[in-house]
């Protein structure tokens, strides 16, 4: 009989230690899920906060673009452009050219 409360000693004993093997290695693959999803978060937080830069500068851009486009239909806009692209004048206009600063160059 003490053989048989024995043996069922045993079998707790392994079911004990069988059951508590299988828990750590519940835990240990869910803490490695757990530790990988964090990783791969971190890493998509970083390209949301590149994207979001991306979009702040474009946006910028196309406010710029915006205004330059509002100022490019006006006539102190046109006259600035043929002045310094085109070389234009006003009838009986004076230019003044620095020989100094031609010869520099």
């Amino acid at each position: 009989m003490e053989k048989h409360l024995l043996a069922k000693r045993l079998t707790k004993k392994a079911k004990n230690r069988a059951v508590a093997l299988i828990m750590l290695l519940v835990l240990v693959f869910i803490s490695s899920i757990f530790i990988t999803q964090s990783k791969q978060l971190a890493g998509e937080a970083e390209q949301i906060k590149n994207v979001d830069a991306q979009i702040s500068d474009a946006q910028k851009k196309g406010d710029d673009l915006n205004q330059q486009q509002q100022l490019s239909g006006t006539d102190a806009y046109k006259q600035d452009i043929a002045r310094t692209r085109d070389g234009l004048v006003f009838p009986n206009e004076l230019i003044f050219v620095d020989s100094l600063a031609q010869n520099n160059n």
